[in-house]
């Protein structure tokens, strides 16, 4: 099966505040809230599942690092990381923390896989985003980055896969359309050839 999570920002207490996150602000709070999201991830996915990984995973610093890479090492699964505004370690960090690929977004058929909404542009990197997403014609948009705020629908159909979203339940997402089309584009990737098997 294929599943979406973003935004987990393990080890960033701030996160707790800036989106009404249902834990205490404290210390304890960001245990909580971190032993939440790694506990509902785990008891869902299988070893074999396909998880994207839209981005800002963590807050990384450099006393926090280990942690950080031994939690993310226990996450079941293929993991790809589609990198976010806060994922500013080198590829070969990210790889040691379990992520089999990395990319600044994808595109698979009439998908746009990216961190960004894409809405509002704001960035180089948002714009030159949006440009690719236009000029492969994509549908749909699966998206992080905005937490707990619903997806913007104009002329492209977005999901947001924050595990902030209320109804994401800090749990990772699976849509049984998204995942069989997806399933079927990771076919033709030479790159993907290690998931599938």
């Amino acid at each position: 099966m294929i599943y979406f999570t973003s935004d987990q920002h393990f080890l960033h207490k701030n996160i707790i505040k800036y989106c009404d996150r249902p834990f205490e602000f404290s210390q304890d709070g960001l245990i909580k809230c971190a032993e939440t999201i790694y506990k509902n991830y785990n008891n869902l996915i299988k070893d074999n599942d396909i998880v994207f990984f839209l981005g800002d995973v963590a807050l990384t610093k450099s006393n926090n690092k280990e942690v950080v890479k031994q939690m993310l090492r226990t996450l079941k699964g293929h993991k790809i990381l589609i990198r976010g505004n806060h994922d500013t370690e080198k590829d070969e960090y990210y790889k040691a923390c379990g992520f089999e690929h990395i990319f600044n977004y994808l595109v698979l058929g009439k998908i746009f896989i990216s961190h960004y909404e894409l809405k509002y542009r704001g960035t180089q990197e948002e714009k030159e985003q949006y440009k690719i997403l236009k000029e492969c014609n994509c549908e749909f948009l699966v998206h992080g980055h905005i937490h707990n705020k619903p997806s913007s629908q104009d002329d492209i159909k977005r999901l947001n896969v924050c595990v902030d979203y209320k109804p994401n339940n800090f749990t990772p997402i699976y849509n049984e359309t998204l995942s069989n089309y997806i399933q079927e584009r990771l076919k033709e990737e030479k790159w993907a050839e290690t998931l599938l098997r």
